[in-house]
């Protein structure tokens, strides 16, 4: 038994090493996962520019979630549109379904399901909820139709880390859930567009 509680101990220390050493800018932690794949590809590019051109919508902005993407990593982005540039990112939350956790994401249309939904969705009013400042979802998707019914809203919750972690990270009831410092930064962008802004699930 004191081999495995010697390894367990020394796990330990690595990892809080880990976060105290970010904590005090000897590295960052989002400088530990560098090879990270693109999570958007040129064509969904040009198909969030063509989608938001077709429905009016706000062709310079775009909201692109990856979930496909492990928890630990980014896969929250607002992209400028006219450059293809990132503006923003960020980790999110997958839905947990009817498990209390579950590794990687699954997706559903179906209320009740607690899964998240993949597809294009509007961006629409902001109110205050038990999660604070909130935005409720449109799904424009067949695979998204119920989002509103199943109240899928885009927000913040403390267990989102702001940066990139070597775990997976919490998990929502099929909302996407961001940090609450990569939201406050969002914030600005969709309340001051004139437009509604398209976010798009993968």
């Amino acid at each position: 038994m004191k081999p495995k509680f010697g390894i367990i101990s020394v796990f330990i220390f690595c990892f809080s090493a880990c976060i105290l050493a970010n904590h005090f800018g000897v590295f960052k932690l989002d400088n530990v996962i560098v090879n990270q794949s693109p999570v958007f590809t040129k064509p969904q590019l040009d198909s969030m520019i063509n989608t938001a051109k077709n429905k009016n919508y706000n062709t310079h902005l775009g909201i692109f979630i990856n979930l496909k993407v492990h928890s630990g990593k980014y896969r929250f982005f607002l992209v400028n549109l006219d450059s293809n540039k990132i503006i923003l990112k960020g980790l999110c939350c997958h839905g947990s379904g009817k498990a209390s956790y579950k590794e990687k994401a699954s997706f559903s249309n179906q209320i009740g399901s607690n899964y998240s939904s993949q597809g294009f969705y509007k961006i629409s009013s902001k109110y205050t909820g038990i999660f604070g400042d909130s935005y409720k979802l449109i799904g424009l998707s067949n695979t998204n139709s119920n989002a509103f019914d199943r109240f899928v809203v885009l927000h913040s919750h403390n267990c989102v880390p702001p940066i990139p972690v070597p775990v997976s990270i919490c998990q929502s009831l099929g909302c996407p859930t961001l940090a609450p410092e990569v939201f406050q930064k969002l914030e600005p962008f969709i309340d001051s567009s004139n437009k509604p802004i398209l976010l798009w699930i993968l």
